[in-house]
């Protein structure tokens, strides 16, 4: 492999973040239509149907995730309030989508959603964007420290130590306050309600491995030694992982989402939270063989995608929040598959329509 070229845009987590806003919508779209295709589907249709959840678990989420944190160490110019302004603007962003991932589906057929009933916790539904605003007031600290990578490192490693701890002694939804408000905020940060879907004890995890990796990339100069390091991390871990999921009898999240229980795939146990991790190295690791053997001409097919995430996360939700009752009645994986390509090509095209009136306004 070839000596690392310091740029802010590295081709691998490019191509994360391009898988992970395909893993998204891919999956998205199926779980509009859960109960049908869970029903209904055999064979090798039922095989696509295990592997869209694969893909859109930790390669989705958590790979965003990732890339969110890769991206804050190599953000040398962000100042801790622009972090601040960034947590505003998160928040709004997730209260946003929120209105078409809850509300919208549940007041075109409210007799099969009951989202609108649910107030607040709907509207305040902990997804992506709510997870992230929390790691901004994260960043926003690490930027106070300026330099000093020590207390960052201890910091860090206090928070991965406290995630541990919860997510092994409680489980999802196992614990509450008796206030409907109280319960709502800690959905934040532990799996409360039906609309904690990625809390930060049990995700966080995910984004300082991301910041870490990506501060140790930066001092490196040889590819292949990165690359070595993700293998021989990467895969004991997740093979110690899976092994003590195993020995305790708990379900595979990691590397079996398609059957879960939603319960516990938001709020993973501590081992298989730790085998995210080295599954999220080992993904690191095939796309830096990917770029490397294509000597990166994939680059720029998905740098649309990548510089993109944001509007087309939110641009999914908008038109998914219409069409969410809809995919409930399709019974067959195929169709279900060409209305997210379908989704795909509509969000991508409004993108570029987007960038051209933002050119026409400037000129």
């Amino acid at each position: 492999m070839t000596e690392i070229k310091q740029n802010k845009r590295v081709p691998e987590i490019e191509l994360m973040k391009a898988v992970a806003i395909i893993d998204m919508v891919l999956v998205h779209t199926l779980e509009g239509s859960w109960d049908s295709l869970n029903n209904a589907d055999t064979g090798i249709a039922y095989l696509v149907f295990y592997l869209i959840e694969f893909i859109g678990g930790i390669f989705g989420g958590g790979g965003f995730m990732f890339a969110m944190g890769w991206g804050a160490a190599y953000s040398d110019k962000a100042t801790a309030k622009s972090y601040l302004k960034r947590f505003i603007q998160l928040v709004l962003l997730g209260l946003f989508v929120n209105i078409f991932e809850e509300l919208v589906p549940g007041i075109i057929d409210p007799e099969n959603y009951g989202p609108v009933s649910d107030f607040p916790y709907a509207i305040l539904a902990v997804d992506i964007y709510f997870y992230a605003a929390l790691f901004m007031l994260v960043f926003a600290l690490f930027k106070l420290l300026k330099d000093n990578e020590k207390v960052k490192m201890i910091i860090s490693i206090g928070m991965v130590t406290v995630f541990f701890i919860v997510n092994t002694l409680v489980p999802a939804r196992s614990f509450t306050t008796g206030n409907d408000w109280a319960d709502t905020l800690m959905g934040l940060f532990i799996r409360e309600n039906d609309y904690s879907y990625f809390p930060m004890v049990t995700w966080g995890i995910y984004t300082l491995a991301g910041y870490w990796l990506a501060k140790g990339y930066r001092k490196m100069n040889d590819r292949r030694n990165y690359a070595i390091m993700l293998f021989i991390v990467g895969l004991p871990i997740l093979v110690l992982s899976e092994i003590m999921v195993t020995v305790n009898n708990l379900p595979h999240e990691v590397l079996n989402p398609g059957g879960y229980d939603e319960e516990f795939y938001y709020a993973m146990h501590s081992w298989s939270m730790l085998g995210g991790f080295g599954l999220l190295c080992l993904e690191l690791l095939l796309y830096m063989g990917i770029m490397q053997l294509s000597k990166q001409r994939i680059h720029k097919f998905f740098l649309f995608l990548s510089k993109n995430v944001t509007f087309l996360y939110v641009a999914q939700w908008v038109v998914l929040g219409f069409l969410y009752p809809s995919l409930g009645k399709i019974e067959n994986i195929w169709i279900n598959n060409l209305v997210a390509i379908a989704i795909l090509i509509t969000i991508c095209l409004a993108c570029l329509l987007k960038d051209r009136i933002k050119e026409r306004i400037k000129s």
